[in-house]
């Protein structure tokens, strides 16, 4: 890469977008400017967008899971307790003939048994405190959300597992949006047939640097997914499968990547080589 004399090369977000080539016509991303401020400033800008989203996404995500988690959730009750007098004089009512039609008023007690009444008034037990002003704590309205709410510990332990779901689904976004379309790889070796593997990449400068980084916090985030133990809820568990999958996806995206510069690589080693009174150039793979 010939960067002319008095240019700054900027491979921000935008800037990386835009083809320039060098002297020997070779084709690069990103825009040359003639000062190093408007380059720090776009690298600037860039960070500030990246922590923006970073937030945005952070806070967004925790309230979607939060509100799917909740979804399931018991309400407590929130209406006031049926008269138990109104369900005793229905049920202890005598028989009474009815002129109207013909018809004859039968109580409950002749038609369904005993155990059905009191399945069907589960708080007559109760019915006789409710005359002198006591209610029995069978009637209180927080009695049941307190018997199907989870352990403390618990609550504590899906909390905290959802805090960390949404901080890696946040990184993993951010990581996602910093691949580049092109990455410019400088590798340690050079090819020397067209089947030889891509090698390690060489120098953390430039897309180099820019490789390791989104590399190595990919790799640091599916490890800390992978050592989280399933939890036994299912909307926890499986938030935490996908989050594995992204995680693999975009270290084979980077990966591609690779393997994309390298085969460019390939063909610029290949053009160079050529030379006008050499004929035809023969690349031939290597045995085995």
């Amino acid at each position: 890469m010939n960067i002319p004399a008095g240019r700054y090369l900027c491979v921000c977000s935008k800037c990386r977008l835009l083809p320039w080539y060098d002297s020997d016509h070779h084709e690069y991303r990103g825009r040359l400017w003639k000062t190093a401020e408007t380059v720090s400033k776009h690298q600037e800008l860039d960070e500030v967008r990246k922590q923006q989203y970073v937030e945005k996404n952070e806070s967004g995500v925790a309230a979607a899971i939060i509100r799917e988690i909740a979804g399931g959730s018991v309400e407590p009750a929130t209406s006031l307790p049926v008269r138990p007098r109104d369900h005793a004089d229905w049920i202890q009512e005598t028989p009474v003939q009815r002129t109207e039609g013909n018809r004859e008023r039968i109580p409950i007690s002749e038609i369904a048994p005993s155990s059905v009444i009191e399945d069907a008034n589960p708080n007559r037990s109760d019915l006789t405190s409710s005359s002198t002003g006591e209610v029995s704590d069978a009637t209180s309205p927080t009695s049941i959300p307190q018997m199907r709410s989870e352990s403390p510990v618990r609550t504590d332990l899906m909390q905290q597992r959802l805090q960390q779901l949404g901080l890696i689904e946040s990184l993993l976004h951010a990581q996602r949006r910093n691949i580049p379309i092109v990455l410019n790889l400088r590798f340690a070796s050079p090819p020397t047939n067209i089947t030889d593997i891509a090698p390690e990449i060489e120098g953390t400068e430039g897309d180099n640097g820019r490789y390791l980084s989104i590399q190595s916090t990919l790799l640091e985030q599916l490890r800390q997914l992978r050592q989280l133990i399933p939890l036994d809820d299912r909307n926890l568990d499986r938030h935490r499968e996908r989050l594995i999958n992204t995680a693999e996806e975009h270290l084979r995206l980077l990966e591609n990547k690779k393997h994309t510069a390298w085969e460019e690589e390939i063909v610029r080693v290949t053009l160079q080589r050529l030379s006008p009174d050499a004929g035809p150039v023969v690349i031939s793979p290597s045995e085995g």
